[in-house]
């Protein structure tokens, strides 16, 4: 058994996600390659398979992830979650991926691209304290 690891970045996809268990599959795209074991290195898509009971998540959400990683028969690296520590979104495109999830009705991946560029990091204080600038 592998020794206990964190990792932190931003949820590219989910895969799959049980309503009633919480069990998920996602893709996340790490904050740095230095957190991927040696297998990843010469990959070229450095998007890391997690695995594990999680809360409903969002594309562009940032999370903070402690487990193991895991080699899955079938579906090769994994990294299995015990923790899981969510928080908004750090990064401009982590804001764009986070708002054009479909997570606000009306907002797809060009809009989301629009209030970002011109909002730019305050985009997600804008949108939860004054909303009404989003209209201007």
């Amino acid at each position: 058994m592998s020794e206990r690891t964190t990792i932190s970045g931003s949820v590219e996809r989910i895969t799959f996600y049980s309503a009633e268990t919480g069990y998920t599959v996602l893709r996340l795209k790490p904050d740095n390659r230095a957190m991927l074991p040696y297998q990843y290195a010469s990959g070229r898509e450095a998007l890391i398979t997690v695995v594990g009971n999680l809360p409903d998540l969002n594309p562009g959400e940032w999370l903070k992830l402690t487990g193991q990683w895991a080699n899955h028969a079938q579906h090769g690296r994994q990294f299995t979650v015990e923790v899981c520590e969510q928080s908004l979104p750090a990064t401009l495109e982590g804001i764009k991926r986070y708002l054009g999830s479909g997570l606000i009705r009306g907002v797809g991946k060009v809009m989301a691209e629009r209030i970002v560029n011109r909002f730019g990091e305050e985009t997600l204080d804008i949108i939860e304290e004054n909303p009404a600038q989003l209209s201007r």
